[in-house]
Parts: C-alpha cells; sequence; structure tokens
C-alpha cells in the first residue's frame, strides 16, 4: 500500500492546525461566496476615521520633537482632515511668527517625515483655545 505523501504547510498554518486539531488546509482562497475579513476591515477602518485617528495619534506622540520644548504647551496638534493638520495656537503672535520665520514649512517637514505621514501637504493654524 502505498503511503501518503503529507501535505506541505507553512509554519503558521501548521501551529494553527496543530493547536485546532484541523486536518487540511486551514488557510487558502476564500470559499465561494465568503469574503476573508481583512479585505472588509480595511473599508470598515476607513469608514469610521480610525486610519486619520492612528495617525493624527503618532502626531500627538511626537509633537514635542516636531515643535521643539519651548514651542510644543503654545502650538497644539488640534486634528488631522483630508492631509491637512490643524493646530491651535496660543497667541496672534505665535502665529505671526511661525508663518514669518519658515518655523512652520519645517514643523510640516517633520510630519511628513513620520512613519505613514508622508502625504501631509499642509499646517494650518488657529488661534485660541480648543
Amino acid at each position: 500500500m502505498p503511503s501518503k505523501k503529507p501535505e506541505k504547510r507553512d509554519s503558521r498554518e501548521m501551529v494553527f492546525a496543530e493547536r485546532c486539531q484541523v486536518d487540511g488546509p486551514v488557510f487558502g482562497p476564500a470559499p465561494k461566496g465568503f469574503v476573508r475579513i481583512g479585505d472588509v476591515l480595511g473599508g470598515v477602518v476607513n469608514s469610521m476615521g480610525l486610519r486619520e485617528q492612528g495617525r493624527f495619534s503618532r502626531v500627538q506622540e511626537e509633537w514635542e520633537k516636531i515643535t521643539g520644548r519651548m514651542l510644543a504647551p503654545h502650538v497644539v496638534p488640534d486634528r488631522l482632515e483630508r492631509r491637512v493638520l490643524f493646530v491651535r495656537v496660543s497667541h496672534p503672535g505665535f502665529k505671526m511668527e511661525l508663518q514669518g520665520s519658515g518655523m512652520l514649512a519645517e514643523m510640516l517637514r517633520r510630519v511628513q517625515a513620520l512613519p505613514g505621514l508622508g502625504d501631509v501637504k499642509e499646517i494650518r493654524m488657529v488661534v485660541g483655545a480648543g
């Protein structure tokens, strides 16, 4: 009687099959009429704005590095919408200084250098508390 050749499986599949005590292929094309969860989640994440929230969180985490320790308390990230970062400045003088000194352009370059934020096209300033 000829011995049956074992199916080739990658390590993820082998671990999953062993833990779940599954015989046969585990991963592969979705059966007809089914959709893979990964194909659905991308649309859900985008429609809920979660991708933008994640990108904005990255800006908030790095804000002091972007602006510098002295400026950070006076210029605060507010939101990220349609590739535009909105920031709140505490005083009109800060807004004028940032525009005139070229620091705003430098801040934009620093934001764009962060992973996943290279497509931010502009920083807009709003005076006052949020």
